[in-house]
């Protein structure tokens, strides 16, 4: 009785914060993201752009680290003092989906004639929708390619990698690219950068057969994948402490995946597009892409973040109207131009704007990335993924590429706290 009572106390205390705080509609529109301070002034440039269309127009840039966006946003929803118009990782849009706190799209675009998504990858806009309802827009993407230094392949002797490479002919590659030149037992020049990262672990246990969450459930270790998990995972973990084609994490960090490739110390990696905003920085040696390795089947992932609207925005409308022009050809042509990812609307990811971007090398075909959406896809998150990312890292990828545990062991361990956490 006394907890039933405490409780009525509370929500009344909130119900009446609530209205007493209800915030009045404000001029200028409030929008919420992340990145380095050049992609805040990109943003910044394409809003004053917008107004110079819409003189009236107001707006205020909130700004937050990636590593911290999540819990600051949050904070705002907590304070009933969302954003108008914020971005929102793939990772963490299930939970606020589901709690109800982002504004159906799909009535907006039923009633704006001006807004068609058939210019859009189907991908990106089913990713976005919850329970059939959708509640994001992607801002823009990137598929996986392996990069590749031409000039190590050449001194080798070694054909460019195709499009069909095995893991066991990209692990012979790794191999004969990777170099102790003056013999100390340290590796001078490695075939290949091993990321050990959610997303870069994921394309091996998909290209092995196995899956990682299926159906809202953690089934890494479930006995139908259990030992195809297992299997992709050792042969990361080969790369890097059997074979050693790789660095291990602690050089990794201490180095830079990038800094290796750049710096001729590496001779494959494998990134999205925005590594291109860092090689086409190169000048003293040739590099290409392709597509990733295979094993079972190609799979790869998907990289995206979406525009979202909160639900309790006071300019709702304006906020969709600003969404619109992220979103549409101007915006969308400069983001192919910018060489950080892919524009979302097809007419301008396959013309000249993205496939013939300025400042990378002619003889990169960039419609790899492209070509690569035939086989990717997005890793399927829970609203509970917040809790399960923190386990992810803690009970498997770290314990396995940091500390060296049994691979089987780990498995085991984060099945068991996954299975507890999204019951």
């Amino acid at each position: 009785m006394k907890r039933l009572l405490l409780w009525f106390i509370l929500v009344t205390i909130i119900s009446c914060i609530t209205i007493s705080c209800a915030k009045k509609k404000e001029d200028a529109l409030r929008i919420l993201i992340w990145g380095t301070p050049e992609e805040v002034k990109t943003v910044d440039s394409q809003l004053e752009s917008y107004k110079k269309l819409h003189p009236d127009f107001k707006y205020k840039i909130l700004h937050r680290t990636a590593t911290f966006f999540d819990e600051y946003l949050q904070l705002l929803f907590m304070k009933d003092d969302p954003p108008d118009l914020t971005y929102m990782s793939k990772e963490w849009f299930p939970f606020y989906a589901a709690n109800n706190l982002l504004a159906n799209l799909d009535e907006f675009i039923t009633k704006d004639n001006s807004f068609d998504t058939a210019d859009f990858y189907l991908e990106l806009i089913e990713s976005f929708r919850y329970n059939g309802k959708l509640y994001g827009i992607a801002k823009d993407f990137t598929t996986m390619v392996l990069y590749f230094n031409k000039d190590l392949f050449d001194k080798e002797g070694i054909r460019y990698p195709e499009k069909k490479m095995t893991w066991d002919q990209f692990l012979e590659i790794a191999k004969k690219l990777t170099k102790d030149f003056d013999n100390d037992k340290t590796i001078d020049q490695y075939g290949y950068i091993v990321e050990t990262w959610l997303l870069e672990v994921a394309p091996w246990v998909w290209q092995n057969g196995a899956e990682i969450t299926e159906n809202r459930q953690w089934v890494l270790g479930d006995k139908k994948y259990r030992a195809k998990s297992i299997e992709a995972l050792k042969f990361i973990y080969d790369l890097i402490y059997t074979y050693k084609v790789a660095p291990d994490p602690k050089t990794l960090s201490q180095f830079g995946g990038l800094n290796l490739f750049m710096s001729n110390k590496a001779a494959m990696c494998t990134y999205g597009r925005w590594a291109c905003l860092e090689f086409k920085k190169i000048d003293n040696f040739k590099w290409g892409i392709t597509h990733i390795p295979y094993k079972e089947k190609q799979a790869g992932p998907i990289f995206t973040v979406a525009w979202v609207i909160p639900e309790k925005s006071n300019n709702k409308e304006l906020a969709w109207e600003v969404l619109k022009y992220f979103v549409g050809y101007d915006v969308q042509t400069k983001v192919a131009e910018s060489g950080l990812a892919i524009p979302v609307r097809k007419s301008i990811a396959q013309s000249s704007s993205f496939l013939s971007s300025a400042g990378l090398p002619s003889s990169i075909n960039q419609f790899i990335f492209i070509e690569a959406l035939s086989y990717s896809r997005y890793l399927e998150t829970v609203p509970q993924w917040k809790n399960l990312d923190h386990a992810i890292n803690v009970d498997l990828l770290d314990p396995v590429f940091k500390e060296n545990k049994p691979i089987d062991v780990c498995i085991d361990a984060i099945q068991k706290h996954a299975d507890n956490i999204l019951k």
